[in-house]
């Protein structure tokens, strides 16, 4: 019993990390591909490629650029989808912020619940367990008692956030903002632009 529960809390204070890591790595996500489609239109400029439409995101050359859209859609699950232990925190939940029990409330206070009931529509959607715990607790909603269903929902939210910075860190985007050296800058580019069939070396000569 104490072994699962306090594998449960290190797991709340592992994802609470890894979420403000994952909310960081996402603006700067944002500014990378910008700088990145800047520095592509240019180089293609300079080296008279002529690219039709955007570079950034391609869904067939960074694909990965879109994954981080997986973790925050809101995406509609059957019933077969959500964990029940999800659903029922989320009812307990909707009951404190769903439109309809706001009306008596001041308006920054219904601004601010109605906020907390999109997110936690959104995380019971994904099955997300520590997102919920986190609305419940502010709302001072009561918990349920710790069961290893609970430690499993979270590990697989672990799971899922981890992939996620992966895949963010690991676009082109991303290796290239965090590039100092502007010779390796301009390979990453090459390399890059090989993936739409153009080969500056043939292009050049």
């Amino acid at each position: 019993m104490a072994t699962r529960d306090r594998k449960y809390n290190n797991l709340l204070l592992e994802l609470k990390y890894l979420y403000a890591r994952a909310e960081y790595s996402d603006e700067i996500y944002d500014q990378a591909k910008r700088e990145f489609e800047e520095y592509a239109k240019v180089f293609c400029e300079e080296n008279g490629i002529e690219i039709e439409g955007t570079l950034v995101p391609n869904n067939d050359v960074t694909e990965l650029d879109l994954c981080r859209e997986q973790l925050y859609d809101d995406i509609e699950l059957g019933e077969d989808t959500t964990n029940i232990f999800c659903k029922s925190l989320f009812k307990k939940i909707a009951t404190k912020t769903h439109p309809d029990k706001l009306a008596s409330l001041s308006e920054e206070e219904k601004e601010r619940k109605s906020e907390l009931f999109k997110k936690a529509r959104k995380a019971v959607n994904a099955n997300q367990w520590f997102i919920l715990v986190q609305i419940a607790q502010e709302l001072k909603i009561q918990l349920p008692e710790i069961q290893e269903e609970h430690v499993e929902l979270l590990e697989k939210e672990l799971k899922n956030i981890k992939q996620t910075i992966h895949n963010m860190e690991g676009t082109y985007a991303w290796n290239f903002f965090n590039q100092e050296d502007d010779m390796k800058k301009r390979v990453l580019m090459i390399i890059y632009l090989k993936n739409f069939g153009i080969d500056l070396t043939k292009v050049n000569n």
